[in-house]
């Protein structure tokens, strides 16, 4: 996972130490790289924490800018199908790709496609990119919100970033933060807090399959993607095309996401799914997959003998750590 923070000021000009603050907080999600990109009239401001995946050079830092030079993007995620966009861009365009991450092809599809560059990814993000000619701040999230994205506005500012954590430093800038207690009742129900609220009545989640803009005019977003519409109440009937078509899907998948420029593994619980998708990426990979499986010394509780034998019989390259109720007191 990477980290993103973003300032945009609709008044005076955005505070650099503040964003700097906002990022360094949520520095855990990017070990291996930072940076920040600020507009020529200082009132937008863009932080990067980075985790490589997917080209470790120092040319795949962000904030990135395209070719152009008039879009800055900071993104967290991964787009699974990047090296077919990348392919899509150069049949319309004469852009020299610099590296082979996935940041550069998105950065350039939305030079060439705009917002509707989003209909083409595949994958988990969370990302914004700022205009520097137009001065519009563009975020995009997810179709299913697998990466987060929280946000604040009020008059004078509009502040996102990957975690709550950085957010609540407003309130050094004499922000005044409230206990929403519609969201509070929703965790004791629930477990969880439902977009788009928070726990703070002035901090929101950024909707899941929604994009957005920034302006002086203020921040408007809609939403691109819903699946009530994509959900088709006539399945398929014969059994043996319903085999098939899972299998592709889930080959389809795994595949995608075996796609690293760094080691990468699996958590193994010896249940169907984690031994499905394990069996999956092993019949893909050349060499052993790294297979990881968390078991408990109480019976009772302990699946890793489960794992242990589908890593078995798979061939993987299997790791089991053993932990113990002793470790949640």
């Amino acid at each position: 996972m990477c980290g993103i923070t973003g300032l945009f000021s609709f008044k005076n000009i955005a505070s650099r130490v503040l964003l700097e603050q906002m990022t360094d907080t949520i520095s855990h999600r990017g070990p291996n790289a930072y940076g920040y990109f600020e507009s020529k009239d200082k009132s937008c401001i863009l932080g990067h924490r980075r985790l490589s995946i997917i080209d470790l050079s120092e040319g795949a830092n962000q904030p990135m800018q395209s070719a152009c030079k008039r879009y800055i993007i900071v993104f967290n995620g991964e787009v699974y199908n990047f090296n077919e966009i990348r392919e899509d861009i150069l049949k319309y365009s004469s852009v020299d790709f610099s590296t082979s991450s996935d940041t550069e092809v998105l950065v350039e599809a939305f030079a060439l496609w705009g917002k509707a560059f989003v209909y083409k990814l595949n994958g988990m993000f969370a990302m914004a990119i700022y205009d520097t000619k137009d001065e519009i701040l563009w975020l995009f999230r997810d179709r299913l919100g697998i990466k987060p994205l929280y946000y604040y506005i009020d008059e004078e500012i509009f502040a996102f970033s990957s975690e709550l954590k950085s957010l609540n430093l407003l309130r050094k800038e004499n922000k005044k933060f409230h206990l929403d207690k519609t969201a509070l009742n929703q965790y004791m129900r629930l477990g969880y807090i439902p977009e788009p609220n928070t726990i703070y009545q002035e901090v929101k989640k950024f909707k899941a399959a929604h994009l957005g803009a920034v302006t002086k005019d203020g921040f408007s977003n809609e939403c691109y993607w819903n699946i009530d519409k994509k959900i088709s109440r006539n399945g398929i009937q014969d059994e043996v095309q319903a085999k098939a078509k899972l299998k592709t899907l889930i080959e389809s998948s795994v595949n995608y996401r075996m796609i690293s420029d760094v080691p990468f593994g699996t958590f193994l619980s010896g249940g169907i799914d984690s031994s499905t998708i394990t069996a999956v990426a092993q019949s893909i990979s050349d060499k052993p997959v790294n297979t990881f499986s968390i078991g408990f010394k109480e019976a009772e509780f302990n699946e890793a003998e489960h794992a242990a034998k589908v890593a078995k019989h798979l061939g993987t390259n299997h790791h089991e750590f053993m932990v113990s109720y002793k470790y949640a007191i």
